[in-house]
């Protein structure tokens, strides 16, 4: 049976304390795929701070801001596949799609959109929820 304190803890864990960690390191990654250096130095891990000699070109600009999002979704994409539990295998696809559509935003839109693509992408999460909710999936009777 669905058991919704389970799901709520393990998504708070996973959705903010594992995720934030997964999304700056992805940011991270990109940086340093792309040759320039930086460092993740806020205390909340909530912030990469990249060291660029040079403007970044549209591509690279797109790579290090876009990195953290699509980091997230493949991670959390590859741990959906490998998790047994249905309701973990939730968690972690809702975290996919919101890294997905948030990454999206960093890449391509301006900074001052970047809350609305989270916000978009938190709602793409809802309603990956819903969707399993209606098929039944979630709500199924272990046994």
């Amino acid at each position: 049976m669905f058991d919704f304190r389970d799901f709520l803890l393990q998504f708070l864990v996973r959705g903010v304390v594992v995720t934030t960690a997964v999304h700056e390191y992805g940011h991270l990654l990109a940086l340093r795929l792309l040759g320039f250096s930086g460092e993740i130095r806020s205390g909340a891990l909530n912030a990469v701070y990249p060291v660029f000699g040079r403007p970044l070109a549209w591509w690279e600009h797109a790579a290090v801001y876009g990195g953290g999002g699509f980091f997230q979704a493949a991670v959390f994409l590859v741990l959906g596949w490998l998790d047994e539990d249905d309701e973990n295998r939730l968690i972690s696809l809702m975290i996919a799609w919101q890294g997905a559509v948030y990454g999206c935003f960093e890449a391509l839109a301006p900074r001052v959109f970047w809350d609305f693509g989270a916000f978009l992408g938190a709602m793409a999460a809802c309603f990956l929820f819903l969707a399993y909710a209606q098929r039944n999936i979630v709500f199924q009777k272990k046994g």
